[in-house]
């Protein structure tokens, strides 16, 4: 009986100690990446790629494109950002409104640059939403507040799930255990609820 009782604190004290890495498990960062041409679509090689934070005002440590002109800028916070390219020989290049969310490969598609002095600069908005074409990886954000102020049950994340853009539920919820709602994603079949 010691033992037992023994045994069971044990392994709630060990599990106390691997919570906190399950809640490290999660992806709060994103990537972005592209390519750097001139106006007769070559690729600049060695162009420098900055990132400024238009909520923050900060910059990232900038980086240099590649062989191929491409460039890959990890670990970003959450938030919306301006690009900023310059090389020299080459107007300087800003893209403004440019979204990255936790999770996301943000794939920009390819920025020209024209030609002139690195003191001119030529500014652009981004005129439509950025894809994540970089995988088939989707992710979702949502506040704890946001969550609060749904009109469903608290006690279960499952609930949510229907209400994120892309997701669809298709049959009943059915208590005691029988087959729950047929959740699917961009068409793809997800599984079911409880008691499969």
């Amino acid at each position: 009986m010691k033992r037992s009782i023994c045994s069971i604190v044990s392994a709630l004290v060990v599990g106390l100690f691997l919570l906190p890495l399950l809640a490290l498990a999660q992806i709060t960062v994103g990537t972005m990446s592209g390519r750097i041409v001139d106006a007769s679509g070559a690729v600049v090689v060695g162009a420098k790629v900055d990132l400024i934070s238009e909520t923050q005002n900060t910059r990232t440590t900038a980086v240099l494109t590649n062989a191929e002109g491409d460039y890959v800028i990890p670990n970003l916070a959450p938030d919306t950002y301006t690009i900023e390219v310059s090389a020299p020989s080459f107007k300087t290049l800003r893209r403004r409104g440019i979204v990255v969310t936790g999770g996301d490969r943000v794939g920009v598609p390819p920025l020209a640059l024209e030609v002139g002095g690195t003191t001119e600069t030529v500014s652009v908005t981004a005129e439509m939403a950025l894809l994540q074409t970089q995988s088939s990886e989707r992710s979702t954000a949502l506040e704890q507040t946001q969550i609060n102020e749904l009109p469903i049950s608290h006690g279960n994340f499952g609930n949510v799930v229907p209400l994120i853009p892309g997701v669809m539920s298709g049959g009943d919820c059915h208590p005691a255990g029988r087959r729950g709602p047929e959740q699917r994603h961009d068409g793809r079949h997800l599984g079911h609820g409880h008691g499969q």
